[in-house]
């Protein structure tokens, strides 16, 4: 009965993974930076790794903090990006770099509303996630959520 029960366990992870000829698979990542201190992803040559679909959680621990993450397009396709569960009382902001046109996207909205942005992805380029204080408004107590949705 162990056994049933561990093959079919191994059998609904590899349908989960291999939904949609993509990968479906999504970690949960904290941000290495400590919540009470900025450099350790504070810029772009230093963004921290991480894969569409994880789910992200960091911290704008003071009004000059910046968060960076990077992530290699693992297809060609739609993407949305989303900067959500900021904080009461703070307005952070995200950006997106598009290594296709050479800029940063980005789709402020006030206060603490979550913020979307969209493109469309190239296989194995580099893109980057920045989040930033809006209004030099900051929690080190309390974490954003990002996600790359592919």
């Amino acid at each position: 009965m162990k056994l049933m029960k561990k093959a079919l366990v191994g059998i609904t992870a590899a349908a989960v993974l291999t939904v949609g000829g993509g990968t479906a698979l999504a970690a949960t990542y904290w941000e290495a930076e400590p919540n009470t201190v900025s450099g350790m992803n504070d810029a772009q040559t230093i963004a921290e790794g991480v894969f569409v679909n994880d789910d992200i959680f960091g911290f704008i621990a003071n009004p000059s903090d910046r968060d960076f993450y990077r992530f290699v397009a693992p297809a060609k396709g739609a993407a949305r990006v989303v900067l959500d569960k900021i904080p009461v009382g703070s307005d952070y902001i995200l950006r997106v770099w598009d290594p296709v046109t050479s800029t940063w996207l980005a789709a402020p909205q006030p206060g603490n509303n979550p913020e979307f942005v969209s493109l469309n992805l190239v296989a194995g380029q580099v893109y980057y996630m920045f989040v930033s204080s809006q209004n030099g408004s900051f929690n080190p107590q309390a974490p954003y959520h990002l996600r790359a949705y592919l």
